[in-house]
């Protein structure tokens, strides 16, 4: 891990992490020193569509929310890399989640599958997670697919 401690002292924007092997690339996306750096980390993982993205972002999502930005994008990646993973890490926070930041991110997972959850079983759990956002105010990532959610799977829908 000498080459991912060295790193942290580097400023985030200074790292190369297009060049770093996937083992440091892991290290840096599971440290809980520098949330900016560890998303960056997995960011590149994700794009590299390699296990160890799915690795990462299961090992964050594992432990306590330290950084919720962070937590978001490892429900993202989680969910790209394996769709039945990413479903089972969303499903115990449906309906207690209060950080829109994390909410944007079911979000997006729902709305990037969506003719999977417009169909039962799945679309109760869509419209359980559309009852928590429609009761949660906050700064959401992106207000319109909030509402485009809300419009699928709100009470009304």
């Amino acid at each position: 891990m000498a080459l991912a401690d060295d790193l942290i002292l580097v400023p985030a924007e200074d790292i190369e992490y297009e060049k770093l092997d996937i083992s440091v690339l892991e290290q840096l996306a599971t440290q809980e020193l520098e949330p900016f750096i560890a998303t960056s980390a997995l960011s590149e993982l994700g794009q590299r569509r390699v296990p160890a993205a799915k690795t990462a972002a299961s090992a964050i999502i594992a432990r306590q929310v330290w950084d919720h930005h962070l937590y978001a994008f490892a429900l993202t990646i989680l969910y790209d890399a394996d769709r039945e993973a990413g479903l089972a890490a969303m499903i115990p926070r449906i309906d207690t989640e209060r950080d829109p930041v994390i909410l944007a991110a079911m979000i997006e997972n729902m709305l990037s599958d969506v003719e999977r959850f417009q169909a039962e079983p799945l679309r109760a759990l869509a419209t359980r997670l559309a009852a928590r956002v429609a009761e949660t105010p906050g700064k959401y990532t992106d207000p319109e697919e909030r509402e485009s959610f809300l419009a699928l799977f709100g009470s009304s829908s």
